[in-house]
Order: structure tokens, then C-alpha cells, then sequence
């Protein structure tokens, strides 16, 4: 009897455990248009995800990030880049304001775009963009097809600088950007969308499929 009870146990805190862990892949793609439209999300259990998203025209991009558990809700938010050149700061001034030089490896990037705190700044067809010295706050650079960059300038940093040059590193067909997203998991469901009540739509999710069925080819 006691070692029936034993095994009750057992089995029920491996069913609480295996409905908790929400790893695995996610979304079908077995629709008629599926070869020219698909996107399924990977959930590892080291702790980091990947989006996959099919555009026919544009082939796969792929996003990456962490992720972690909040009751029945997963937050995800995309990696830092870590492969980029540091920023520099050159020459001194006074101003009020700074000049952004933004760029990539192998060029200048007109009309990359800055947001600070929402507000939005564009560098000219030469990659160069004046803007407030703000110290303590995130500064977004983002350009299309490339992974955008968050840094946050300290007050001695930016207070007398007179140019900081940025590099921006290209993403893959620029991919998806995860802050603080949240998405409702319910069973092998991830329910991803919002509807016009602000609830969570439940005819909008990824349902959990064998991960021998991701659909991503780099050929493709």
C-alpha cells in the first residue's frame, strides 16, 4: 500500500512538471501556403528561445532571445548584441546636444533611425544625427536588416562629447525585436496576440508540435 502511494506521488509530480515546462516547438505550418508563409518558436531549456518567421520574397529570419516563466506566462526579450565594436567617443564640446555617426563594417547608414525615451531621431543620408544629451537613458539605433543596439550613456560619458560613432551589425533579414513580451500558455498553446478587449485572442496561438517538424532550411 505504501509503496502505492509512492508511486501515486511520483507520477502526479511528474504530470505537475511536465505541464510547467513549456519547452519545445511551437506552430503547425502544414497549411497549403505554409512553404511560402510560416512561424514556429522555439522554446530550449537552457533558458533561450528562437522565432522563426517565413516571408516568401524575403526567406527566414530568425530572432533570439531569453526567456523565463512568470505563472502561466512566458517573458521574452531579445539577446544583446555582444559581437560589436565598442562605441566611441571623439573630441569635447559643450553642447547641449551630440552628433550620432551610426555605420555598419562596411558602410555608412543614411537615415538610421534613434529613439530616446519614444521620441524619435534620424541620421541624414550620411549616418549623422544630432540629438539631446541625455546621460542615464537608453538610446535605441536601429536600421532596416540590421539588429538594432540599446546603450545607455553614463553622465561623464556623453556630458562634453562632441561625436559618438555607433556600429549597427546586420541581423538575419532583421528578425523580431522581444522587450518584455508576454504570451499566455495554456496546455501546448501559446496564445500570442491581443484582441480589441485587450485579452489574450484564443484563435491566434502556436500549438506545440514534435520538433522534428521545424520547417526552417538555411538553403532557403
Amino acid at each position: 500500500m505504501k509503496n502505492y502511494l509512492f508511486i501515486l506521488i511520483l507520477l502526479s509530480i511528474n504530470k505537475v512538471y511536465s505541464q510547467s515546462s513549456p519547452v519545445g516547438l511551437y506552430g503547425e505550418c502544414n497549411g497549403p501556403y505554409s512553404g511560402y508563409m510560416c512561424q514556429q518558436f522555439l522554446i530550449e531549456e537552457n533558458g533561450t528561445f528562437k522565432f522563426y518567421d517565413l516571408l516568401h520574397l524575403s526567406g527566414w529570419s530568425i530572432s533570439e532571445g531569453k526567456w523565463v516563466m512568470k505563472n502561466d506566462t512566458i517573458i521574452l526579450n531579445s539577446m544583446v548584441d555582444e559581437d560589436i565594436a565598442a562605441y566611441q567617443i571623439t573630441g569635447k564640446s559643450n553642447s547641449d546636444s551630440v552628433t550620432f555617426y551610426v555605420y555598419s563594417k562596411d558602410d555608412t547608414l543614411g537615415y538610421a533611425g534613434i529613439s530616446i525615451d519614444s521620441i524619435e531621431y534620424y541620421a541624414n543620408i550620411d549616418g549623422y544625427a544630432r540629438a539631446p544629451k541625455i546621460h542615464n537613458q537608453t538610446f535605441i539605433f536601429g536600421y532596416i536588416g540590421y539588429n538594432k543596439r540599446q546603450i545607455k550613456f553614463s553622465e561623464s560619458e556623453i556630458q562634453f562629447a562632441d561625436t559618438i560613432k555607433v556600429e549597427l551589425v546586420p541581423g538575419k533579414n532583421g528578425g523580431h525585436r522581444f522587450s518584455n513580451k508576454k504570451w499566455l500558455i495554456i496546455e501546448d498553446s501559446i496564445y500570442h496576440s491581443l484582441d480589441s478587449t485587450n485579452n489574450y485572442d484564443r484563435d491566434r496561438y502556436f500549438l506545440k508540435v514534435p520538433i522534428q517538424n521545424l520547417k526552417y532550411r538555411e538553403d532557403y
